[in-house]
């Protein structure tokens, strides 16, 4: 059974009001859009309750890009059916197989967003892994299964999938203010990216490089221009530094007027390592 489809989760998005969850889930679509675009990839966009769907015959491309965009928790390829229980039923025993061939363990895992189904989640994942097993003799491993079998229930439709690729998290791009940054690192860059994370556009002043690689994660793309005083004309809201409590002392911000951004300054140089590995960067 071949992965049509992919689940987009999104976690911080959730805790928002009604209007501005509405506003940040436009706008995560349409950074989504961009970047399958900007990747060659085209999906089908569609939202359920608490989820982004994409349609495509590259799901597992699509997945993986989808996952590198702010905003993003996680996302799965998968097989859409229908979630009435015996179509379903059919349909978990064959998605499984291939992903059990080897004889590993495996465990089921049943979410519904959105409710109102006729089944327990508990009951489902029991009488689901009892088919399988029932079908293809692997032992089930509830703590730590060579595969997993998840299913995700929307009205009347149901999403199978086995991989979950993780998302870089924070708010969507452009969501928030518009920042400056001098980029002339990679761990000057690092900082432009975490603030980006949480939903600034950026201006970057410095390395074309370092701004198109941060044009990665961005909608539109990240603009390079001459210097920081050309960045601080352009009207933004205040500036990034990449200063952490080791360099505060020379810190090279300390003459501008608007408010200065250190998301790394409570960060060892492991930390930064592990956000740089994080970030591509």
């Amino acid at each position: 059974m071949e992965c049509d489809s992919v689940i987009v989760r999104y976690a911080e998005i959730f805790l928002k009001s009604d209007y501005v969850r509405r506003s940040f889930t436009e706008r995560l679509v349409s950074n989504i859009s961009h970047a399958l675009k900007s990747s060659g990839l085209e999906a089908k966009t569609h939202l359920k309750r608490h989820r982004i769907f994409l349609s495509s015959d590259r799901a597992s491309d699509v997945a993986v890009r989808a996952s590198k965009v702010f905003g993003v928790h996680s996302t799965s390829p998968a097989a859409e059916v229908g979630s009435d229980y015996g179509v379903l039923a059919g349909s978990v025993v064959e998605f499984a197989k291939p992903f059990l061939e080897g004889g590993g363990s495996f465990a089921v895992r049943v979410k519904k967003p959105g409710g109102g189904y006729p089944m327990s989640t508990m009951d489902l994942e029991r009488q689901l892994g009892s088919l399988i097993q029932e079908e293809h003799g692997n032992g089930v491993d509830l703590s730590s299964p060579d595969a997993l079998v998840g299913v995700e229930i929307h009205g009347d439709a149901a999403y199978l999938y086995t991989r979950l690729f993780d998302g870089v998290g924070g708010l969507p791009y452009g969501s928030q203010g518009l920042l400056a940054a001098e980029v002339r690192s990679p761990r000057d860059a690092l900082a432009a990216w975490m603030m980006m994370r949480r939903g600034c556009k950026m201006l970057v002043a410095g390395d074309r490089e370092y701004a198109g690689r941060l044009s990665y994660y961005s909608n539109p793309d990240v603009e390079c221009i001459g210097s920081l005083d050309d960045a601080l004309a352009s009207g933004v809201h205040g500036v990034v530094s990449s200063d952490n409590l080791g360099s505060l002392a020379d810190r090279p911000c300390s003459g501008v007027s608007l408010p200065v951004y250190m998301p790394l300054i409570g960060l060892d140089d492991a930390q930064i390592g592990r956000l740089m590995d994080l970030s591509g960067l």
